[in-house]
């Protein structure tokens, strides 16, 4: 049993101390997860709210390194988008207009560029947490677009400018989490068939498992 234990605590160290990261050697990676992502438009906004109902959704996420500072990423997700009207929340606004409850299944391909701060300059290019930020653009599609009538409105596709930053860990040789917080700004006003102020807008939170090759 001692000895077990002592193997168990050398195996710990040697991974603690092994920092691994996508570098020219390995300058792929594919990484899969989920999350919870969030409306905001004409109807309100589900951003940061606890009693929100979820709206999860399934991702897949391609990156090349392209030299210390810049990778270039793809990622495509498919889930839930929508907006539900709080029980205490009042019916109708001041100028009468009906505040709507709406459900809509989203997907979503982004292309962006991602600048890691873990790149020889600010952190060690091999650092065990490595924050970065991104900026890039995205083609979305609307579908099975349900209101609180259950009537299905229309379906459409739309662009997106999308941004955001986040954090990869890299815990053992090639394999990482990563966590990301992602927003996209669309290039309509009508993606919740309202057209009542700003371009309608996108909030994802994500935790994705990755692995370096």
């Amino acid at each position: 049993m001692k000895q077990f234990k002592n193997v168990l605590i050398i195996a710990i160290i040697a991974i603690s101390n092994s920092s691994y990261a996508q570098t020219a050697e390995r300058k792929n990676n594919i990484s899969i997860g989920g999350g919870s992502e969030g409306y905001k438009g004409d109807l309100g906004s589900v951003w940061f709210k606890r009693g929100e109902e979820w709206y999860g959704f399934a991702g897949i996420n391609y990156s090349h390194y392209l030299n210390k500072s810049f990778d270039f990423t793809t990622s495509l997700t498919f889930g839930d988008y929508g907006h539900c009207r709080e029980a205490d929340e009042n019916q109708y606004r001041d100028d009468g207009t009906e505040v709507l409850n709406m459900l809509g299944r989203l997907t979503s391909l982004v292309v962006s560029v991602k600048y890691k701060f873990a790149n020889g300059y600010l952190l060690k290019e091999n650092a065990r947490i490595a924050p970065y930020i991104y900026l890039g653009a995205g083609a979305n599609n609307i579908s099975e677009h349900w209101w609180k009538n259950k009537t299905r409105a229309n379906t459409g596709y739309f662009g997106s400018f999308n941004g955001g930053l986040g954090a990869q860990y890299n815990f053992y040789k090639r394999f990482n989490f990563t966590y990301n917080l992602g927003f996209g700004y669309f290039t309509s006003d009508n993606v919740d068939k309202r057209k009542d102020g700003g371009n309608d807008m996108l909030m994802q939170q994500s935790l994705m498992l990755g692995f370096n090759f």
